[in-house]
């Protein structure tokens, strides 16, 4: 995480910044011996996003199941950044880091919880339920509206 980099993207972007919804840092499974722990990553986390413009809202991909701890969603908080639910390996179903669920009805009412008031969900749909992400779409979209 060079803050360097981010201000090149920041500067090369800025035309697009009103557009932008959320800038995703996407990180990879890190294991101990990529980093010893979740307060170890938060620590590098913090030190990058507080020394760079937050003009556009940042959310945070990880991809190892042990760091999706009380410690990490207060960070998120704390920071307003927003958390990206993924299905990746190493990785629960998203339902069940938000709540156990078990099929697409209850992935949209999650998101529904989830965007109560002013708050707003960005949803990445692949094909993983109707084999088509257009029909996923389209059978949340009718979900999210009854």
């Amino acid at each position: 995480m060079s803050p360097h980099l981010f201000r090149q993207f920041d500067d090369a972007a800025s035309d697009l910044s009103p557009q932008i919804f959320l800038l995703e840092l996407e990180f990879e499974y890190l294991n101990n011996q990529k980093i010893e722990s979740v307060s170890a990553f938060l620590g590098l986390v913090e030190k990058f996003v507080t020394s760079i413009d937050r003009s556009i809202p940042l959310g945070i991909e990880i991809r190892n199941s042990n760091y999706l701890t009380r410690e990490y969603f207060r960070f998120l908080k704390d920071h307003d950044i927003s958390h990206v639910f993924s299905e990746k390996i190493f990785m629960p179903h998203i339902y069940e880091v938000y709540d156990e669920k078990d099929d697409i009805t209850l992935i949209a009412s999650m998101l529904k919880d989830l965007t109560k008031g002013s708050r707003l969900a960005q949803v990445y749909v692949n094909n993983h339920y109707e084999g088509s992400a257009p029909k996923t779409i389209d059978k949340l979209e009718v979900l999210l509206h009854t």
